[in-house]
Formats: C-alpha cells, sequence, structure tokens
C-alpha cells in the first residue's frame, strides 16, 4: 500500500500561484513515479486574504498546519517548538502585514528552511516595498516600529529567542525589493 502524504499547500499572491501550481505537476508526477500518494489542501494565506480581512493567520492556522507533513530531513534544534513557532508566526506574519500596510498587489512571501551539519538556515522573504537604510539599521531595537499598529517588540523578541538559542539573526531588506529575514538554529546535540 502506498503511502500517502497530507500536504498543505500555501499558493500566495503575484506569480506565487502559478509557480505553486507548477511543484503541484512536479509532485504529482514524483507521486506516480515513486509510487506514494498525496492529500493536497489549498490556504489562502496571502497579502490579498490579509487586505481584505485585516487578518495574516487565523489563530487556528497554526494547529491546523502541525497535522500535516512536513520533510523528515529537519532535525531537531535547540529551541523550544513554542519559541521556534512564535518566531516563524512573527516573521511571516511582519511579511505579510508589510505587503498589505504598503498596498502591494501581487506580493508573495516565501518561507524556506535549509539544513547543514550542525545548523538549520530558517528565511522568510517578501516581494514588498523594502526599507531605507536608517529603518533597517533600527529594526529590532526594541518599541521602533514602522506599522501602524505595531509595538516594536517583534523583531526584538525574536532576536532575543533565536541568540538564545545560540543561533543568528539577519534582516536584509532592499527598497523596492523586499525583505528577507534569516535566522539560523543550531541542530541539537542528540541529532548530530
Amino acid at each position: 500500500m502506498a503511502k500517502t502524504y497530507k500536504i498543505a499547500v500555501v499558493p500566495g499572491d503575484g506569480t506565487g500561484p502559478e509557480v505553486t501550481a507548477e511543484a503541484v505537476k512536479v509532485l504529482k508526477t514524483a507521486a506516480d513515479k515513486f509510487k506514494f500518494k498525496t492529500d493536497l489542501t489549498t490556504f489562502d494565506f496571502g497579502g490579498e486574504r490579509y487586505k481584505r480581512t485585516g487578518e495574516t493567520l487565523p489563530d487556528s492556522a497554526v494547529e491546523e498546519f502541525l497535522r500535516y507533513d512536513g520533510p523528515d530531513t529537519l532535525p531537531p534544534v535547540r529551541i523550544s517548538s513554542t519559541e521556534l513557532t512564535q518566531v516563524l508566526i512573527n516573521l511571516v506574519t511582519n511579511a505579510a502585514q508589510a505587503l498589505g500596510e504598503h498596498g502591494v498587489s501581487g506580493g508573495n512571501v516565501v518561507v524556506s528552511a535549509e539544513t547543514s551539519f550542525d545548523q538549520i538556515s530558517f528565511a522568510i522573504s517578501d516581494t514588498g516595498v523594502g526599507m531605507p537604510r536608517d529603518v533597517l539599521e533600527r529594526i529590532g531595537t526594541p518599541f521602533f516600529t514602522t506599522k501602524t499598529k505595531g509595538t516594536g517588540l517583534g523583531i526584538a523578541q525574536c532576536q532575543r529567542l533565536v541568540g538564545k538559542a545560540g543561533g543568528q539573526f539577519l534582516v536584509a531588506s532592499e527598497p523596492g525589493k523586499g525583505t528577507k529575514v534569516t535566522f539560523t538554529l543550531p541542530v541539537a546535540p542528540t541529532a548530530r
């Protein structure tokens, strides 16, 4: 009996749906070739949804995503699942809100993870308006925010949690092109 993988699909906006549709075709071809099955569910969590509802991710979204299959290749890291979830939700929310607050139609938020021998690198990038250098230099300063309803504590908290786990945190941004937040976390000693 073939194994079935339950997969969440989040196409986003702009070219995201077209790219995602091609990725789904590739996945289906691989499933046929390697004899496994997929159970795909598509979610609407893009910038257009945020502009329409003002909600980035419903409270139930993380719980729901945990019911889907993820890659088996990511080893455990030295941070609690609650803290990692907090960091990821904050960064994805910031990226989606940046698209919505600045009226970016068709923008994308991309989340990725790569593993090496002793660390995992996570990247959250958006195709929004980006930040000028003077704003970028202040990102992570407690109570500094560019959002109309922000507290200025989210990025500072993310930096603190990643640093406490022994990781690195970097924000890169280019006006007119978007922002990319990268953070690394050490692999837990038992996973090496």
